[in-house]
């Protein structure tokens, strides 16, 4: 049925209108667990959907099709990897700058440049198109949703069981290698600095977000110093450096 617990259908998540990130041009993050039981044999119709949108109109579409993942757009589609059922993967599905972005265990399996969705309906967990068999087959865990584009890096902390924030802070699990811990700055433009192992070469990067970054020197080995963290008018900003 169209229940909303947890061994419904689908699950409604209540994101709808100006709380719909996945609508236009927005970027977007959705991921889970995802243990398939079956894949698809039909055609369209007989989709295994993650994320949808249950109304029969021109909706979101991520998850499977056939034994292949789909992020969808309705005819803005993305395709890649190969589905073993009965298997649990992280799978996330990202959308930033127009260009869609399939991960599976933290690793970018297909990318594609398309338009956005255009439908603004409530975002269901499950299922989409409802009058249709395009119901997900097997278990989920850990679904998230973020209204906005989480890096590669922290699609991999979070698979590898952080909070994919890469602050310093909370339950970051282990982190990738290559990216040093962040330092975040004091809010009163003192200086910050942080060391890389020897013989390490690697950028440093700054963000106000931890969702985007920019790189700020290049080429650099041993520790790295900025006096004045004040960079660009934003004392509350986070620096990290990433190897090359």
């Amino acid at each position: 049925g169209d229940g909303a617990g947890t061994d419904a259908q689908h699950v409604a998540t209540g994101l709808a209108g100006a709380d719909n990130p996945f609508v236009g041009s927005q970027d977007y993050t959705a991921m889970a667990w995802v243990r398939y039981d079956t894949v698809a044999t039909g055609g369209n119709d007989d989709d295994k959907m993650i994320f949808g949108q249950a109304v029969d109109e021109n909706v979101l579409h991520l998850g499977a099709r056939g034994n292949t993942y789909l992020q969808g757009h309705w005819g803005n589609d993305n395709t890649g990897g190969t589905i073993s059922v009965n298997e649990w993967r992280h799978v996330a599905f990202r959308y930033q700058d127009g260009e869609q972005t399939i991960l599976v265990d933290g690793e970018a399996i297909a990318t594609d440049a398309k338009g956005g969705v255009t439908v603004d309906a409530e975002v269901v967990i499950g299922t989409t198109r409802s009058s249709e068999d395009r119901e997900m087959s097997g278990d989920l865990d850990e679904v998230r949703i973020y209204a906005g584009a989480l890096l590669d890096a922290s699609i991999a902390d979070i698979v590898a069981g952080g909070d994919g924030n890469l602050d310093g802070g909370g339950d970051d699990g282990d982190r990738p290698s290559g990216i040093s811990d962040v330092v975040k700055a004091d809010g009163a433009g003192g200086a910050i600095s942080f060391n890389f192992p020897a013989g390490t070469t690697y950028d440093v990067e700054f963000s106000t977000d931890l969702i985007e970054w920019s790189v700020i020197a290049t080429g650099i080995t041993g520790s790295y110093t900025e006096a004045d963290a004040d960079l660009n008018g934003a004392p509350s900003g986070y620096y990290r450096g990433v190897a090359k």
